[in-house]
């Protein structure tokens, strides 16, 4: 009965410790997934490469990024998960190949960082009750004085990659996010063809 009782108790502890300093999260919908404490969790979304209203950027629109807290059902209501930029997951977006030469940025609740996108931007609060929230983050190329080559999006082309870190306000656990964005559609812009300056395009 104690061998019994101690393999009971080693089963509820293994449950515990896979469920703690958990977080799932989902791209335009999909279902749910799993990274634990030191993970990497790898997505991939295709979206649409569009010129902004403003016409200064060319967005990577469509990626609908959400994520919750899970791991405690809640019985820990003060537990709080983050999601931000920062240096120990790398640089918060790195552009594609077609995008190395161009200058870039990330759009984060509304407002424009452009590269390299400080550490420690803080985009989303998860508090412990298994709501999605979303992650309000835009990719986009800069175009005022800019692009100073031609630009030919094909789709299935590998547009740049969002690298994000989980933290909380409960212990030193963290996980990763790599999510990696492709071209939903064709594309293309070319320089101005009159230039002064270091070939800067006439505005």
């Amino acid at each position: 009965m104690k061998r019994l009782y101690g393999v009971m108790v080693l089963l509820v502890l293994t449950g515990v410790a896979t469920t703690v300093r958990a977080t799932d999260c989902r791209v335009n919908g999909g279902p749910w997934i799993f990274v634990g404490a030191g993970g990497t969790l790898n997505l991939q979304v295709p979206v649409t490469v569009q010129l902004g209203a403003d016409r200064t950027r060319i967005m990577l629109e469509g990626a609908r990024l959400e994520c919750r807290f899970s791991g405690f059902g809640g019985s820990q209501p003060w537990y709080t998960d983050y999601w931000a930029t920062s240096a120990r997951v790398g640089p918060a977006w790195v552009p594609g190949p077609k995008f190395t030469r161009e200058g870039t940025g990330l759009r984060i609740n509304g407002t424009h960082y452009n590269s390299p996108v400080p550490n420690g931007i803080r985009m989303t609060t998860m508090p412990n009750n298994g709501v999605g929230y979303p992650v309000d983050v835009t990719p986009y190329i800069l175009v005022r004085n800019s692009p100073t080559n031609p630009i030919d999006v094909r789709i299935g082309d590998v547009l740049g990659g969002l690298n994000l870190e989980q933290t909380n306000n409960y212990n030193a656990g963290s996980a990763a996010l790599a999510l990696t964005y492709t071209a939903a559609n064709n594309f293309s812009i070319s320089p101005s063809t009159c230039t002064i300056n270091n070939n800067n395009p006439i505005d």
